[in-house]
């Protein structure tokens, strides 16, 4: 068996408990899934996927990494940073609810695109929860600006 640190190529011939890394062609820990704090692994989501929120057991920018027990760490975007990556439908800069996106949504009645969402209110068109929409955002004309 091989060591930490030193040469193999394939998990197989790995010390218990360390993985083959196929980059760096050495055993080791990260990426068996199991999070080790003595080597300073902040993320251990069991592969060698880059950018995918844990790469080279540290958590990438932007993600944040949960663990339930001893299952290998789960990295999803972070919500509310202003940038939106999958799954996120939107991402408005904020964790503020019912303001356009919500958790990452879009809420309804609402359009996004970007870090901005607008009202779908006086889009022409009949929306959900709507009782009117005449295409415009002004009162007195037969629909008021809140549909």
């Amino acid at each position: 068996m091989v060591s930490a640190g030193n040469s193999c190529v394939v998990s197989g011939e790995c010390d218990s408990g360390m993985v083959g890394d196929p980059g760096q062609l050495r055993c080791t820990n990260c990426g068996n899934g199991a999070l080790n704090t003595v080597t300073l692994e902040e993320c251990d989501d069991g592969n060698f996927v880059p950018n995918d929120g844990c790469s080279g057991c540290i958590t990438d920018a932007g993600f944040v990494c949960t663990r339930v027990g001893l299952a290998p760490d789960i990295c999803v975007p972070r919500c509310g940073d202003g940038t939106i990556q999958a799954p996120e439908a939107c991402d408005d800069g904020n964790t503020i609810r019912n303001d356009g996106c919500s958790l990452c949504l879009v809420d309804p009645g609402w359009e996004c695109a970007g870090l901005f969402c607008n009202k779908k209110c006086g889009n022409g068109a009949l929306e959900a929860g709507e009782v009117c929409d005449d295409g415009n955002e002004n009162d007195y004309d037969g629909c008021s600006s809140t549909c």
